[in-house]
């Protein structure tokens, strides 16, 4: 079923957005000096990546938890938000 494996590719990409997460930190405490504009791209970058993370993964779990029934317009809206906060994320990183 194609809803079956649409939840479980939110839940993978939910776990490897944790993983990257990991990895954006240890860069963010480990990088060398850089400029005062790519420090405030960085803030941002990282602000957003973590909003769209927690935005699928509150996605993900709806969609876990109601497995069975219709995806709500909510949940559906949420998800599109997710993908947008998501697009502005890896924007920002690719500008650090």
């Amino acid at each position: 079923k194609l809803v079956r494996a649409a939840t479980w590719l939110l839940i993978v990409g939910v776990a490897t957005g944790i993983l990257a997460a990991n990895f954006g930190l240890l860069a963010f405490y480990t990088v060398p000096a850089h400029t005062d504009e790519a420090h405030q791209l960085m803030y941002w970058h990282l602000s957003t990546a973590a909003g769209s993370l927690v935005l699928f993964a509150w996605v993900a779990t709806v969609r876990w938890y109601r497995r069975n029934t219709r995806l709500s317009s909510s949940s559906r809206v949420i998800g599109v938000v997710a993908a947008g906060v998501l697009t502005v994320a890896g924007y920002l990183g690719g500008r650090i």
